[in-house]
């Protein structure tokens, strides 16, 4: 689900940020405008591709017939379209302004095809793949992650290629379309730059991340903030094992049993000392928002990092997601089980799934042996599910900086 209105704020504001720059000898200003007849029809436009797209139920490794889908209707705009390298049933694709053979760098705007599953449809209004358009909201699995910003990048692609009769871009822009990224990726971006990170002549990648929201700015509430993500966090899946063998039934329970220790060890872990961790991106972060919010408040922001403020910050960071998140290693019970039986036996093994997610200077070698010692359970042994490689921040340059001149360079007229 999503709203029209912030999917149009936010197409807007998607096609300023794709205006990206050269510093070339005889660039001129460049910004892509519609007139207000075109503007109307493309949005009409956008509101029924997205309605379209959601009604394909492209769980991971089943994007194939989505992903057909949309390269069929990107190379019916006059896009050129590059197959990748793709395993059966997934599907990769790139969708470009001139032809990957042409010598110019791309700036890749990337989205994700897949959703995760909606197996439990009662509290949906619509159903989940139903793409249905009621009023000023669009229902579906996948809307707000991630075929939106998907169908937000292609408008704005579209947007400059309506120029390129007149105007010769510096560089190649191009929506880089990728299956697999809700189980980790393995079959779509993994892949893709395994096989074909050349072939991509990259320059820059705008992908998932950031949000626009209202209410962070307590002096002006109403006034969005958009958010823009430098980093990423390294995602670690644990699986949590422990097997006790004790008498079996529930009524007359042993003194100890694997249910019971597991819960004490989790019990352990969800009431752990939070660790701050104020590295080089979240503390430019904190003093871009303390610049924004101005007065007492906003100079604390500023220099959260400062020890003298812990004291006052950590009950705000506690109970806020968000800014836990930004600063601390999370860690997510997402499943409890145990062996098949019936209610009354008590199973003689416990697992639990943790979804850990790792600040960047964090290495998961040594965050797994602090886990250890927070469980405090000897009998628990812990195995990786997934992780993701350790992601270094994205360098402060042209493309990381909010709106700097060089950006405003972007093309050369036709002669």
């Amino acid at each position: 689900m999503t709203q029209l209105m912030r999917f149009l704020a936010a197409l807007a504001l998607f096609q300023l940020l794709s205006v990206v720059s050269a510093l070339a000898q005889d660039a001129v200003l460049f910004s892509p405008e519609l007139p207000p007849t075109s503007a109307a029809v493309r949005k009409a436009e956008a509101i029924s591709l997205l309605s379209d797209y959601l009604q394909y139920p492209s769980l991971s490794g089943e994007e194939d017939r989505v992903g057909q889908f949309l390269a069929d209707y990107c190379k019916a705009q006059g896009l050129h379209i590059t197959q990748l390298p793709s395993e059966e049933g997934s599907m990769n694709f790139a969708a470009t302004l001139y032809p990957l053979e042409v010598d110019k760098p791309v700036i890749w705007l990337q989205h994700h095809m897949d959703v995760v599953p909606a197996a439990e449809t009662e509290g949906w209004r619509h159903p989940p793949f139903s793409g249905r358009v009621a009023l000023d909201t669009i229902w579906g699995r996948g809307a707000l992650d991630n075929k939106g910003m998907g169908v937000m990048q292609l408008m704005a692609l579209l947007n400059l290629k309506e120029s390129l009769d007149t105007t010769e871009l510096v560089y190649n822009v191009g929506l880089l379309c990728v299956s697999n990224e809700e189980v980790g990726g393995l079959l779509g971006s993994r892949l893709v730059i395994d096989k074909a990170l050349t072939d991509l002549k990259p320059l820059v990648v705008f992908g998932e991340g950031g949000a626009g929201l209202t209410g962070v700015l307590s002096r002006k509430p109403d006034k969005p903030v958009f958010g823009i993500s430098v980093a990423e966090k390294t995602v670690l899946w644990l699986k949590l094992d422990l097997q006790l063998n004790s008498y079996g039934h529930g009524a007359a329970p042993a003194p100890e049993y694997a249910n019971k220790l597991m819960i004490h060890a989790l019990s352990r872990l969800e009431g752990r000392k939070l660790d701050f961790e104020f590295n080089r991106v979240n503390k430019r972060m904190f003093r871009r928002m303390g610049r924004a919010e101005g007065g007492i408040r906003g100079f604390v922001i500023s220099h959260l990092n400062w020890a003298i403020f812990r004291p006052f910050i950590k009950g705000t960071i506690q109970r806020d997601p968000m800014l836990q998140a930004l600063t601390t290693n999370t860690v997510t019970v997402t499943k409890l089980e145990n062996s098949p039986g019936p209610h009354n036996q008590i199973s003689s093994t416990a697992t639990a799934y943790l979804d850990c997610r790792l600040q960047p200077n964090t290495a998961p070698k040594a965050f797994i042996r602090k886990l250890e010692r927070l469980l405090d359970q000897p009998r628990i042994s812990i195995s990786v599910v997934n992780q993701t490689p350790q992601a270094r921040p994205s360098p402060t340059n042209d493309f990381t900086m909010p709106w700097p001149k060089p950006f405003r360079k972007t093309c050369r007229p036709l002669r």
